[in-house]
């Protein structure tokens, strides 16, 4: 699976039942400005905007969510922001939550 992940354009992100990132895509390795070394067994609250704080409680309910919009750092400490899918799935025989992101510009109206 990790090959296919690897191919999208999209972000894909895989937390465990604790929130901790099992698996980065390429593609949002690069949007962030990290190596998959520097992120793999982190919690999601260490990349995710501390203002977003009140997502992480949605992201544990544990439902699948569409159009979630969720701020992340980047390694040099500015933030990218996503609309995301949560799908609730299965990574290594265990339950996890697939974070689908797709970048998109900020409305600052």
């Amino acid at each position: 699976m990790k090959l296919v992940y690897n191919t999208l354009d999209e972000g894909i992100l895989i937390i465990d039942k604790y929130e901790k990132i099992n698996f980065i895509n390429k593609s949002l390795l690069k949007k962030l400005g990290y190596n998959e070394n520097e992120l793999e067994g982190l919690k999601l609250q260490e990349i995710i905007c501390k203002d977003e704080k009140s997502i992480l409680d949605i992201i544990k309910n544990g439902e699948n969510i569409t159009d979630l919009d969720i701020e992340l750092y980047c390694k040099s400490k500015s933030v990218l922001f996503f609309r995301s899918k949560i799908i609730l799935d299965k990574w290594n025989g265990e339950d996890c939550k697939v974070l689908v992101l797709k970048e998109k510009v900020k409305d600052h109206t």
